[in-house]
């Protein structure tokens, strides 16, 4: 079996410039942009690409969708507390309260979740 590692995960969206300044309210830092339509960002070791496409709908809810991108907090209320401050609010519950669920601007969910070690 060869070794392989995570590399990245690409969100194909409609608009790089106004996901990216989403993404950056969420923690994730800049680290690039290539062109107008592609902006690299990180969280910790982990990269983000949002790349310009025609994207498909988003899912109407957390399960409905494909694929789904969940982070870990160490502190749940202290990090839903600053998100919604910055504009982020609960969008819904993956059917609890402590799987609080946020949506992007184009839709795509993304599940926060209390973890022990981050």
């Amino acid at each position: 079996m060869p070794a392989l590692r995570l590399g990245h995960q690409e969100r194909l969206c409609r608009d790089p410039q106004a996901l990216a300044e989403f993404y950056l309210r969420l923690g994730f830092t800049l680290t690039a942009w290539q062109g107008e339509d592609f902006c690299w960002l990180a969280l910790g070791e982990f990269e983000l690409l949002l790349r310009k496409s025609a994207a498909e709908s988003p899912a109407e809810s957390w399960g409905a969708q494909r694929q789904g991108l969940v982070l870990y907090t160490k502190d749940l209320d202290r990090t839903l507390a600053v998100l919604e401050a910055a504009g982020i609010p609960v969008a819904s519950h993956d059917g609890d309260e402590n799987c609080p669920l946020v949506r992007d601007p184009e839709g795509c969910w993304i599940q926060l979740v209390q973890h022990g070690e981050n």
